[in-house]
């Protein structure tokens, strides 16, 4: 009981951090940096992104052995697209260079990348859930273009077990270790030397609904 309750204390601390606006594109992508500046007044750094989507472009970008640099998120691009929401990013700098037509490889690697995790390659967002534009595609020969509107994280591929997405029901007893694990997840992730950061992911949506269980249970 006094671990649920230390789980309920550490959800309300996180709570109250992103009342306080702290944001989820924070120094824990490796091969992930947001350049603030590079697109007229855009601020990739302190905006709000799916962390989700971070996840899966830090997967493609080490996949493909890359450094990419978001360049923008919410600010700075015009309202009506998943960019407003913060489900979008544009990526116009790769290991340094601007992306163009004269300079396409590294591009092209990342979306190879993105499409193995499930992204549809230029194709109209509706109706999609993940969707890399690139090469090809109007006005994105000078950047990739890379949404997601769901929280779910992307199977990469690399690891083995449950596939992403589906879940096997615990068993009685352990029901509530299977959350609190859950909820670890979302609270912790590990950086590239393989150590565990404190916040690198929030997921709020799935926190909520785990502190929701939990309360059910306790009644």
């Amino acid at each position: 009981m006094n671990e649920l309750k230390k789980i309920t204390q550490l959800y309300d601390i996180i709570s109250d951090m992103k009342k306080n606006k702290v944001t989820e594109a924070v120094d824990n992508y490796s091969n992930v940096d947001f350049k603030d500046g590079v697109v007229g007044n855009s601020r990739p750094s302190n905006d709000n992104i799916n962390v989700s989507l971070l996840q899966d472009i830090q997967t493609a970008a080490k996949n493909a052995n890359l450094k990419v640099d978001v360049t923008t998120a919410v600010s700075g691009h015009k309202p009506g697209t998943r960019h407003e929401s913060g489900n979008a990013v544009d990526i116009a700098m790769i290991n340094g260079k601007s992306v163009s037509l004269n300079n396409r490889a590294d591009a092209d690697k990342l979306v190879g990348e993105l499409v193995k995790l499930g992204y549809a390659k230029n194709v109209a967002e509706t109706g999609n859930d993940k969707v890399v534009l690139t090469f090809g595609m109007k006005d994105h020969d000078n950047h990739v273009h890379v949404s997601k509107k769901s929280g779910a994280s992307s199977n990469t591929g690399t690891e083995t077990g449950t596939e992403t997405g589906t879940e096997t029901p615990p068993e009685e007893g352990g029901y509530l270790s299977s959350i609190a694990s859950n909820m670890a997840k979302s609270i912790v992730g590990k950086d590239s030397k393989g150590e565990y950061n404190t916040f690198n992911v929030l997921d709020m949506a799935g926190l909520k609904e785990d502190i929701d269980r939990i309360k059910e249970l306790l009644k």
